[in-house]
């Protein structure tokens, strides 16, 4: 029966965005959590790592804030990423424990997502829709498999290559390549595209290509570039947003897009106004529910000079620690990149490499709640 919930705690974890029954309106849903908490029910292992510290006194701070926020939805909402991440933190520590690191499940989950994509793709755009909460896409974006949108899918799709290779996962080189297919030809993603490229290229610079290897690179570049204009063309994909925005950037520049394309301003701008309400407040925490009243005041004083922000939550992680805690938040970035660090040493990777990937997820609409965060 402990087995059989702690697979069940690491499939809710996986299938975050996922909603057999429909609980709360939010795109991840709290079963990871729940499911997390009676796992632990059968004990919390007697030695826990140095980090649980740091996470339990970010959850610490985070009750405070909650108190004083009087337990409102939006309060409430919040703090479940704390709770969550300290719950997943020990259960995964648990289940490593008890039965390893789930190699072979990891390596299925991924070859569900990409099969769930082929079939929304090429046959039924609308399928496992009805398990996932709020599914937001359009004939001109990609598939978003087992995630709410496009940009989910491709980022989660890009953590999970870091993770293969942080956990040295014995089929690191296939997975990552399908995760890479998954990005580039079913989420079609800008943004996931986009921290690829800033990865491959970073690789590159750091593991010192000599010049044949250059060359040969730059010629597949330049073919590259030839293959992309006749694709658009065969296929007729004028029209998909990726290639819009792509055209955007090439032919008229990063500040056009900006005007052009909501989406990349909303999340630019949900980044530069978490980090100012930081300093606004001078590092002291804001808390949980003043974002949104913070948000319009930032629209009405930058129109025109700054991108518009939507109403919607703080979309970057690191923006949302810092605005939310303030520097009572410090300690638990800190510990997320000495993790990284250390994992990257331990298998030999360039750390610089693989901080610089994460921070661009870290930095981004990937939501705090997440359970890979763990």
């Amino acid at each position: 029966m402990q087995k059989l919930v702690a697979n069940l705690f690491l499939l809710s974890s996986l299938f975050c965005y996922v909603a057999p029954v429909k609980v709360i309106p939010t795109d991840i849903q709290p079963f990871y959590l729940i499911f997390g908490l009676l796992y632990l029910s059968y004990g919390i292992p007697k030695k826990v790592p140095i980090d649980f510290l740091v996470i339990a006194f970010t959850v610490l701070v985070a009750t405070v804030i909650l108190i004083v926020n009087m337990f409102v939805f939006d309060a409430i909402r919040s703090y479940i990423a704390y709770i969550g991440l300290l719950t997943c933190f020990v259960a995964f520590f648990k289940y490593f424990k008890d039965y390893g690191v789930p190699y072979k499940i990891l390596e299925y989950y991924v070859y569900i997502l990409l099969g769930i994509s082929v079939v929304q793709k090429f046959i039924n755009r609308d399928f496992f829709s009805y398990f996932i909460v709020s599914q937001r896409t359009s004939a001109q974006r990609g598939v978003t498999s087992a995630f709410s949108e496009p940009t989910h899918y491709g980022m989660i799709c890009l953590f999970l290559a870091i993770i293969m290779i942080l956990i040295n996962h014995p089929l690191k080189k296939r997975l990552v390549t399908l995760l890479i297919i998954q990005i580039v030809g079913f989420a079609m993603s800008t943004q996931a595209m986009l921290f690829l490229l800033i990865w491959l290229i970073i690789y590159l610079i750091l593991n010192k290509m000599n010049l044949a290897r250059v060359a040969v690179i730059a010629f597949l570049g330049i073919i590259g570039l030839y293959s992309y204009s006749f694709l658009i063309v065969y296929f007729n994909m004028e029209d998909v947003r990726f290639v819009k925005i792509f055209d955007i950037i090439f032919n008229e520049g990063f500040l056009i897009l900006l005007m052009a394309d909501t989406s990349v301003a909303d999340r630019l701008a949900h980044i530069i106004y978490s980090f100012k309400g930081v300093f606004d407040n001078f590092l002291f925490p804001n808390g949980f529910i003043v974002w949104f009243d913070y948000l319009e005041e930032m629209n009405k004083k930058y129109s025109g000079i700054l991108p518009h922000a939507g109403m919607s939550k703080i979309m970057s992680s690191l923006g949302a620690i810092l605005y939310e805690l303030g520097l009572f938040g410090i300690p638990l970035i800190i510990l997320f990149y000495k993790n990284i660090l250390l994992l990257s040493l331990k298998v030999r990777k360039n750390p610089v490499e693989m901080i610089v990937v994460f921070s661009s997820i870290f930095l981004t609409a990937v939501q705090l709640t997440l359970p890979l965060y763990a």
